[in-house]
């Protein structure tokens, strides 16, 4: 099966990770990460100080070989070198969250990604975050090649979160999903309020690509009103994809 390698233009949430101080990272111990989301709330703010998660959890990243962790539905890999692990991934829609200093490389059999530090512009607090829903297939070991550290999660669709309901707003700061939302069969509105973002829809169950990848801006940073058709009832979560690590707010509508 040909693996579809997604070469992510931008640094993705947001659901946002944030992030505590991280200067002390060696090859060698480990350091707190805080990695606050916004799964189903639509906002997202960072901040540079420690912070529960929306999970209630602060993350620890294990510089050295990847290590992995099993909280509930949410697989967590962290370390600073190359490594392969075996999570027992099960088949499915995932949201996967890639949080990393400088270069690091994911291949979980058909799903692979590869980020830079220059595919993802860094955030105020130095690290770099590609997220995206993503249709994962189970039974595959995971193999990292990175030389820095970097934070991997695997969260399990769908989420526990209650969908909401058209009209929406969401306001968030840099790449993120939000969701998940309730959608009818027929015309999808999504209006830009301010941010240079561009959005993309996605089945909220199984992870796969539906509709959208459009700019929900014009130039000169004008925001743009954008509309598709879905095909059927259903819950979908929306990627937001920010290349300026920017604030953002758009609404959708039916």
């Amino acid at each position: 099966m040909n693996k579809p390698i997604l070469l992510l233009l931008v640094s993705t949430l947001a659901i946002v990770l944030v992030v505590g101080a991280v200067s002390g990272c060696t090859m060698s111990g480990s350091t707190e990460i805080n990695t606050s989301t916004s799964f189903g709330t639509g906002t997202s703010t960072p901040t540079s100080t420690p912070a529960p998660t929306a999970q209630g959890t602060t993350e620890t990243v294990v510089t050295g070989a990847p290590t992995v962790t099993t909280t509930g539905d949410k697989v967590t890999i962290t370390g600073s070198q190359d490594g392969t692990v075996d999570p027992k991934l099960e088949s499915g829609g995932y949201i996967v969250e890639i949080l990393y200093k400088d270069e690091v490389e994911v291949d979980a059999g058909n799903y692979f990604v590869q980020a830079t530090e220059n595919m993802f512009p860094a955030r105020p607090d130095g690290w770099h975050l590609s997220i995206t829903p993503a249709d994962i297939q189970g039974g595959n070991p995971i193999k990292i090649k990175a030389s820095n550290p970097y934070v991997v999660t695997f969260t399990k669709l769908p989420l526990a979160a209650t969908p909401d309901t058209t009209p929406k707003t969401y306001k968030g700061t840099g790449s993120s999903v939000v969701g998940p939302i309730t959608l009818n069969q027929g015309t999808v509105t999504l209006k830009g309020v301010s941010g240079k973002v561009k959005a993309q829809l996605y089945d909220a169950t199984t992870g796969i690509f539906v509709t959208f990848d459009r700019s929900l801006y014009e130039d000169m940073d004008t925001p743009a009103e954008v509309t598709e058709d879905v095909l059927q009832d259903g819950s979908y979560l929306i990627q937001v994809i920010d290349d300026k690590y920017s604030d953002w707010e758009f609404t959708v509508s039916q």
